[in-house]
């Protein structure tokens, strides 16, 4: 297992370099990557979303017969929303990085970094309910509970659970998963032409994905790190820590394919999309930038490092 993940973890780092040339090289500039993350987020990845559940045919009753997967990953969101309140409040973080702080602990990069993993790792077929789970309910969170975190220091957001919001969590990767289960639980088949072409643009995804993180990145500067503190704990602790100790708890009670997803949900850096809530939100966005940057290239060797020290421990998973 360690050495799938490392192998894979090796083909995303040469990835994000590219990513990273074709940013010095003005092959892809600042102001291009909206339309690339547009791209991504509104087309290649609901038809992923879509292909990864219709092609494997994943319909409601899939979905019924994994709730305790749904219950342990709510009690793990709440877990680290305790953590990230508690430990910002010990850190003593500035009022306009407390909320950044909050949600970097609670939500992780599952998009872009962990679902290429989890496709390398299990076929489709196994991997395309707990994708679809994860996907569904973390989104749903950031865009409610998320906001309302995000939003909190800025008295001019009062309403913040407003239209917009449930616009953004009936965003296209949720509605195309949606549509995917309810085609799969009613029997509704889609032409073959439209369902292969449906997946093949679902599948440029991976790289397009690494490839626009690598020249986000490279746009991000690291002069004057602030509260060095606090990332170190968003590193060892959030990312090294907690995944450790999450799949040391639900191995007794989940499958090992289980296992290893939420241990390797528990592992991701920060979400990308976070430094783009800050500034919408009125808070800390450079800040948010730059811890994203910090946990994105430290998850190179974090998460190798993770599963690494589960095998020393003799903690089984999948």
């Amino acid at each position: 297992m360690t050495g799938i993940i490392i192998y894979k973890i090796e083909t995303f780092v040469i990835m994000m370099l590219l990513g990273v040339l074709a940013a010095r090289l003005h092959i892809l500039k600042k102001d291009g990557l909206s339309t690339l993350s547009g791209l991504l987020v509104k087309i290649t990845f609901p038809c992923l979303g879509f292909a990864l559940i219709y092609d494997a045919d994943t319909s409601l009753i899939d979905f019924a017969a994994n709730w305790k997967f749904v219950v342990f990953e709510l009690l793990l969101s709440a877990f680290l929303l305790v953590l990230g309140f508690l430990s910002m409040k010990l850190m003593r973080l500035p009022n306009s990085t407390r909320q950044i702080h909050i949600i970097q602990t609670m939500f992780g990069n599952q998009g872009f970094m962990n679902i290429p993993i989890l496709l390398s790792i299990f076929t489709h077929g196994e991997a395309s309910v707990y994708i679809a789970i994860f996907t569904l309910v973390d989104q749903i969170l950031l865009w409610s509970l998320g906001v309302v975190i995000m939003s909190s220091s800025d008295p001019a957001n009062k309403k913040v659970l407003s239209l917009n919001t449930l616009k953004k969590i009936l965003n296209p990767m949720n509605l195309s998963m949606i549509a995917a289960v309810l085609f799969t639980t009613f029997h509704i088949h889609i032409p073959e032409v439209l369902s292969s072409t449906i997946t093949s643009v679902g599948n440029v995804s991976f790289s397009l994905a690494l490839i626009f993180l690598g020249a986000t990145l490279s746009y991000i500067s690291l002069k004057n790190l602030d509260y060095i503190y606090d990332y170190f704990f968003l590193v060892i602790v959030k990312m090294i820590l907690i995944p450790v100790s999450v799949a040391a708890v639900v191995s007794h009670f989940l499958t090992p394919t289980e296992t290893t997803i939420l241990t390797l949900m528990a592992c991701m850096p920060a979400m990308s999309a976070i430094p783009m809530m800050a500034e919408n939100y009125h808070s800390d966005a450079e800040f948010a930038s730059k811890t994203c940057f910090v946990m994105t290239l430290c998850s190179v060797f974090t998460i190798p490092l993770v599963f690494f020290l589960l095998e020393l421990l003799g903690i089984h998973i999948g």
